[in-house]
């Protein structure tokens, strides 16, 4: 174990023995209003949202956007009744976590430097923090298992022009233009709000709509990533450890084709499982199959 780990062991023994919040029926601890935030040298953020006696294993939720603060997770988190620890990564300048000068260009090793700080770690990474992961390929000798979350394998343009057409989804392009004019925060969650229905199903819009105005964020990630990394993100690796696959059937951002129709991805040990009635979010439209889908995954982990 080394120093970092041996800090984050010391914190973790004092936390969880104090009074908690505990969900009925779980045994699962949460901090009501403070969480215990842990920093990486260069900036990275790693947040203590849960914890539960048994297996020493930490769950790292890495979120999507990019810019997307992690906190939007916790509506997973809650859900999650499994053992050990829970927590959010928040890359340097990701979300609020803005206390240094970021250099996105860094934030693959950022990523590597993060995880390989816990021990028997399961990466669960959501929509862009799932297609980070699968661009680095270094992370694989520190992490026990792999949860893509709404993710996709390839660069999205050409499959996000096919849902529209197929699906009669609003044109992106004027609100893309008018964020470009003068790019904020503000701007960007307006952007995304205008994005709803390629997240949401029309049953779970007023949702939806209300998650992504609420969301925070970080433009400037935004800015970097349509720049330098997507217009030539591609997988880096396809995992030989345990793996897991999970994608809402009516998510229109990252549609659940692009990993099930690549035969990289059809081995042994990669499980995929699409979510009826459920878009970019799916534990928002369908917790309980979510819940069941990835408890059971983590749970069949040796």
């Amino acid at each position: 174990m080394n120093h970092f780990s041996k800090i984050m062991f010391m914190v973790i023994s004092v936390w969880v023995s104090q009074p908690c919040m505990a969900l009925p029926a779980e045994n699962l601890c949460l901090i009501p209003k403070a969480y215990t935030s842990l920093y990486t040298q260069d900036g990275s953020r790693l947040k203590l949202v849960a914890s539960r006696p048994g297996k020493n294993q930490n769950i790292i939720l890495l979120p999507g956007g990019p810019g997307m603060d992690a906190s939007y997770l916790m509506g997973l988190v809650n859900l999650l009744n499994v053992e050990g620890n829970i927590w959010l990564l928040d890359l340097p300048g990701n979300g609020n976590n803005t206390h240094k000068n970021p250099n996105f260009n860094l934030w693959q090793k950022s990523l590597v430097k993060a995880i390989s700080s816990l021990d028997n770690v399961i990466l669960i990474g959501h929509s862009f923090g799932g297609c980070i992961a699968l661009a680095t390929p270094e992370i694989e000798p520190h992490i026990k298992a792999l949860v893509l979350l709404d993710a996709a394998p390839r660069n999205m343009t050409e499959s996000l022009i096919q849902e529209k057409e197929k699906f009669n989804l609003p044109d992106t392009t004027p609100s893309i233009v008018n964020y470009q004019k003068n790019p904020s925060n503000k701007a960007l969650i307006n952007m995304w709000v205008k994005w709803v229905d390629y997240y949401f199903s029309k049953s779970s819009r007023a949702e939806g709509e209300k998650l992504m105005s609420e969301v925070i964020c970080n433009h400037k990630a935004v800015d970097w990533a349509w720049v330098h990394f997507w217009p030539g993100y591609s997988v880096k690796w396809v995992p030989k450890i345990p793996t897991l696959v999970v994608s809402g059937a009516l998510d229109h951002m990252c549609p659940f084709y692009l990993f099930e129709k690549d035969s990289r991805f059809l081995k042994n040990n990669i499980r995929m499982v699409e979510v009826k009635e459920a878009g970019h979010f799916p534990w928002v439209e369908q917790p309980r199959q979510v819940k069941n889908v990835l408890e059971a995954f983590i749970k069949s982990l040796i």
